[in-house]
């Protein structure tokens, strides 16, 4: 799945910068959810793998895949272009430091506004800044609201994945009060973005849909209609690297009653697909290093378009984003994996941290 992984951090890139070549990929905001279904199945693997026995131990180590790249990337844009927290009062410095530092709660900031004395106040469902202004300037990587969902399903993870005789059940659960947030937004008329698109339960749909694609896999309820060979695997990665490649071509499905959005299908081929991707790929070194740096790239690339707005072109910007990507991977990132190899019971194994990236 690396390769996958790679082309949705290149489209979030691309997203915040311009099309590269003309050429737009994956919206950002599908990129992101893509993102969430890919995460909910392999959770779902070492939740019930490796990390069978002990969610502790599985926390910790997300949290060491995550953190240590992100902190040097903020540390980085902090030397660099200090956001003036001296002119805020005293709880929303809190706010902003907190959710700078630790991640967790930082989607919350969608939701939020800066009045003109610069406390923090709710934003109304109807969306519109009645008493101030969007309140990202505080942070210093705008997308980390993402990782604040990501970590919260990490959190939830160990609860709901387990694949034990009540899995059925959870997933049921946590689905119900998925949609049921959902819903209410839609019957309240709030806009997508950001009632839906930035807050936790809305998003933990998705990686549901992760964890199912796992279980079909794992069960071999997928395997029963289509087996697994090179022929199959390498089928189902061109089908999902042609829906990533040419996401703007895969078409809305409107037959009957049926009617499905270009996300809703490229999440059914992707939930079908992956198991066997991942099956194809699971040994390939290649397609680990480079699915190892899309959470490089994702962190980095705020920061460099941030940086070199009107001075280079998106091409030469992705250019420096994937190079200190690199950089990044292999002078953070690679001790940390070093690191957990060594403590193999307290980390899911070096073949299996890589896997997942």
């Amino acid at each position: 799945m690396g390769a996958i992984r790679f082309l949705l951090a290149v489209s979030v890139a691309i997203y915040h910068g311009a099309p590269l070549f003309g050429y737009p990929m994956v919206w950002g905001p599908n990129a992101v959810t893509l993102f969430f279904v890919i995460s909910g199945f392999y959770m779902t693997l070492v939740l019930n793998g490796k990390y069978e026995a002990g969610g502790r131990a599985f926390l910790i180590n997300r949290a060491l895949k995550i953190f240590p790249a992100y902190w040097v990337v903020i540390l980085i844009c902090h030397l660099v272009n200090p956001i003036p927290f001296g002119t805020m009062p005293l709880k929303t410095v809190g706010y902003f430091v907190w959710s700078n530092i630790a991640i967790i709660g930082s989607h919350m900031t969608a939701i939020l506004q800066l009045n003109p004395s610069g406390a923090l106040v709710p934003l109304p469902l109807n969306g519109q800044f009645t008493d101030g202004v969007a309140a990202w300037g505080g942070l210093y990587f705008g997308p980390v609201w993402s990782l604040s969902v990501e970590l919260l399903f990490y959190m939830a993870a160990p609860l709901i994945v387990r694949m034990d005789g009540r899995y059925l059940w959870r997933m049921g659960m946590a689905t119900l009060l998925s949609f049921s947030a959902l819903l209410f937004y839609r019957t309240q008329h709030a806009p997508a973005v950001p009632w839906e698109y930035n807050l936790f339960l809305p998003n933990l749909m998705f990686f549901l849909f992760g964890s199912l694609s796992y279980a079909g896999f794992s069960s071999g309820l997928f395997t029963k209609v289509v087996s697994f060979n090179r022929f199959s695997g390498w089928g189902m990665f061109a089908v999902l690297l042609g829906a990533i490649a040419l996401y703007p071509m895969v078409p809305k499905i409107n037959v009957g009653p049926l009617h499905l959005s270009t996300l809703q299908v490229a999440c059914i081929i992707l939930l079908v697909a992956m198991p066997y991707v991942f099956q194809l790929f699971r040994n390939s070194r290649i397609d680990r290093y480079i699915g190892n740096l899309s959470y490089p790239i994702y962190v980095v690339h705020f920061m460099v378009i941030n940086h070199f707005r009107g001075a280079v072109s998106d091409e030469w910007k992705l250019a420096v984003t994937v190079v200190l990507s690199v950089v990044i991977y292999h002078v953070v990132m690679v001790p940390v994996e070093t690191f957990l190899a060594r403590k193999p019971e307290k980390a899911v194994g070096k073949r299996a941290l890589s896997d997942l990236g």
